[in-house]
């Protein structure tokens, strides 16, 4: 909290207009390793603060990170916007980092698993992560990242390798931003439903999470 407000006020001093983004929420991080999620745990010191009110909460934006499965594109971002409704907050909140990693690029083969995809799911998942971030009212979006420069932890995370070849995702990006960057609302829906998701059908979705790695894709079965 206090790099967050000696920055804030720093930045703020030095151009009014500019816009000040928390750190990226890792979900599934603290979630694994059942600790609160940095969002909420920041609010809970924040609230303590008597000049919160006077300078906004020392933030403009939440910034969220999505990998590995379309889903959290979705589910991430409902969640953080019900813990700043809870605190009578209203923040955009955008997605910093997103992305699933190939196992089968020729570039590095490895293992599948450990939420790894092929080549033409990563493609996917680039369509499917948009799509559900425009749903969850996310207000930008971006995939981590544009070229693969160091492998990391032996992965590669780039739309484009490091020879200027690109990925079937790079092409699948080009695809959403292109139809995608002129909607301005959409709904998640699913096979039972008469229409969009209602507030309990989302409710479902998150409360999936407990006990679990994951959130559960809902079907007829798990709505009921």
């Amino acid at each position: 909290l206090q790099l967050l407000r000696v920055a804030y006020m720093n930045v703020k001093d030095a151009n009014p207009r500019a816009k000040v983004i928390l750190g990226g929420m890792a979900f599934w991080w603290d979630n694994d390793w059942g600790r609160a999620p940095y969002l909420l745990a920041l609010m809970e010191v924040l609230k303590n603060d008597r000049n919160r009110e006077r300078f906004d909460n020392y933030f403009d934006i939440v910034a969220v990170h999505t990998y590995g499965n379309p889903l959290n594109a979705y589910a991430i971002p409902m969640l953080a916007r019900e813990w700043l409704s809870a605190r009578a907050l209203r923040k955009p909140i955008w997605i910093m980092e997103s992305n699933v990693v190939p196992f089968d690029d020729p570039v590095q083969l490895l293992p599948p698993g450990h939420m790894r995809a092929t080549l033409d799911e990563q493609a996917s998942f680039v369509i499917q992560s948009f799509a559900m971030g425009i749903a969850a009212g996310v207000e930008r979006q971006a995939i981590y990242k544009m070229v693969d420069e160091d492998s990391e932890g032996g992965q590669y995370y780039g739309l484009v390798r490091n020879d200027g070849t690109t990925r079937p995702a790079y092409t699948a990006y080009q695809v959403a931003a292109t139809y995608f960057s002129d909607v301005k609302s959409a709904y998640y829906t699913w096979p039972g439903l008469p229409g969009p998701a209602s507030t309990s059908d989302i409710r479902k979705v998150l409360d999936s999470v407990q006990g679990r790695h994951q959130f559960i894709w809902p079907d007829r079965k798990s709505t009921r």
